[in-house]
């Protein structure tokens, strides 16, 4: 079955539903397997089997709200909601390093037990402790943080509040310096941004109070039963040598199956071939493959063409089917993409498409002046560009209010 959704969460909604039905044919759910490209498409699968009951264990990598950056940047959230949170901030008052030893986080949380303060109002004051004393610089530092980061959440949304975040407390700049590892994180960060944008357009009023209230239910599961009977989730790699009766690919658009960083040799759009028979294969008895016409990853929406291995399957073994939301305009045919008969001019279309979407957005590069919309702000001098996920980290020179951190997506920046 190759189905077409309108967006990555009726697409996940699709997969959700057709898991049940198969599970009321007498299908069991370890029988069921979804197989992504990305560990980032996880997230709204994940959130969407929980929300429909639906037992799962992910394999070969972490639940996504299991991963460590996405705990680090909740444990950051919530301490700025609740200054009482002690066991979070046990979490992240050393994420990044700031050689603040388990002694000291025990005086802490001891001092705050004693004189009823929370352990932010410790910190803020731990001059005055003769245990903290001498930390009381990094300390004091440490509170002016949160400080600082609670004071934007009473005036920003939580997608704009995690921009600030990862810049004050350093959080991006660590993740900068460990090579792919550091990028990966950084992109799930990204993919936690796109569950905040999504809460903010269903929120009446979107808070801080509500995004983490909205999450409580994916981070505060319970553990399933190892024994249980679950579906399985992993990436395609994770899939070499498993089978299963039923299998989901969802994401069948070209930058997500194949990737976007494919184009860059023949040797790669060949790998992603590969991957693609893998999943295919893993299948024993039903495939569903599916896509969407608009996808949010990373905190920003696209348009995908359908995957080059979707037109490469035998039209005969192939039963097509769509969402039927006013959301999807286009006709009810075999899915259509560019000519990709030759490779070289393959190639070359993927380039003349990347470059296109370069070109539609603000693209930056130190030395370029730029005018923030906040009067206050002003002009600026680009000083350093660091690529974090799908957006960018800016460092900026204003005239006004001295050098700041920002990301490019966050505001909409003008060249002078």
């Amino acid at each position: 079955m190759c189905y077409r959704a309108a967006s990555e969460r009726a697409e996940a909604r699709y997969i959700a539903n057709t898991i049940k039905e198969n599970k009321e044919k007498g299908i069991s759910y370890r029988d069921q397997a979804v197989l992504y490209r990305m560990n980032a498409q996880s997230n709204i699968i994940e959130q969407t089997l929980i929300r429909e009951g639906i037992p799962y264990t992910v394999y070969g990598g972490l639940k996504f709200y299991d991963r460590k950056e996405i705990k680090d940047v909740l444990a950051y959230l919530s301490v700025i909601h609740n200054p009482t949170d002690v066991l979070r901030l046990r979490r992240i008052i050393n994420e990044p390093k700031r050689g603040i030893g388990a002694a000291t986080i025990d005086a802490i949380e001891q001092i705050a037990s004693d004189l009823g303060e929370t352990p932010v109002q410790v910190l803020r004051s731990s001059e005055q402790y003769a245990p903290l004393a001498k930390k009381s610089k990094v300390l004091v530092g440490v509170a002016e943080i949160f400080d600082k980061l609670a004071e934007l959440s009473e005036k920003l949304p939580p997608s704009q509040l995690l921009d600030e975040l990862l810049v004050i407390t350093g959080y991006s700049d660590m993740l900068s310096t460990q090579g792919e590892e550091g990028r990966g994180r950084l992109e799930n960060i990204s993919e936690l941004k796109s569950t905040m944008l999504n809460y903010e357009e269903t929120a009446e009023e979107p808070t801080l109070d509500g995004f983490l209230e909205e999450i409580s239910l994916y981070t505060d599961i319970d553990k399933f039963d190892p024994e249980a009977d679950r579906v399985s989730l992993m990436t395609i790699h994770s899939a070499k040598g498993l089978e299963f009766d039923c299998v989901f690919v969802p994401g069948m658009e070209e930058n997500i199956f194949p990737s976007a960083r494919s184009s860059d040799t023949q040797e790669e759009l060949e790998e992603e071939r590969r991957l693609a028979y893998v999943a295919i294969t893993r299948a024993r008895k039903q495939l569903w493959l599916v896509r969407s016409s608009m996808r949010m990853l990373y905190g920003r929406t696209s348009v995908n063409h359908p995957s080059r291995f979707l037109e490469e399957l035998p039209a005969k073994n192939i039963e097509e089917a769509m969402d039927e939301t006013p959301a999807v305009t286009q006709k009810r045919t075999r899915p259509q993409r560019p000519d990709y008969t030759h490779e070289a001019s393959d190639f070359l279309q993927r380039r003349k498409q990347s470059m296109a979407r370069v070109e539609s957005d603000e693209s930056f590069k130190p030395g370029d002046v730029v005018i923030h919309p906040k009067p206050d702000w002003g002009r600026g001098v680009v000083l350093k560009v660091t690529p974090m996920g799908n957006d960018t980290l800016l460092e900026i020179a204003f005239e006004s209010c001295g050098t700041k951190r920002i990301t490019a997506n966050a505001v909409k920046l003008k060249k002078a």
